[in-house]
């Protein structure tokens, strides 16, 4: 993937300059465009074509699942009495706008947010 750079407008620059980053408002994280997808240039309200989803965990093809047929990432998440790491997040970026897909397994799905610059936290 590269090693990840200074932010320019909303989005984070990578070695690889194919490869550019955003803050998911859902997701807390980054997801990465890269050469599969058209980047319109400009970095303060961008647009990128196709839409962009990623999976984690039993939402990716071909995951494995315990013999009982569960996930035992949820499981031993449920164990431990935090948030399991399994989901998908599938979204549009238009104009500096978020639109996350009715399929997206967090909050947002069916909403549209602004995208940010780097949040505090962010790395």
């Amino acid at each position: 993937m590269g090693v990840w750079l200074e932010w320019r407008g909303v989005l984070r620059l990578n070695e690889y300059p194919q490869h550019i980053g955003f803050y998911c408002p859902a997701c807390k994280t980054l997801h990465v465009f890269d050469e599969r997808w058209t980047f319109d240039g400009d970095y303060d309200q961008p647009t990128f074509t196709p839409s962009l989803r990623t999976s984690s965990g039993h939402y990716v093809a071909g995951s494995q699942r315990r013999p009982d047929g569960k996930c035992g990432i949820c499981e031993s998440a449920k164990e431990r009495g935090v948030q399991s790491i399994c989901g998908m997040c599938h979204l549009n970026v238009t104009k500096g706008r978020v639109t996350f897909h009715a399929d997206c397994t967090h909050d947002m799905a069916g909403q549209t947010a602004a995208m940010v610059a780097k949040p505090d936290d962010a790395q």
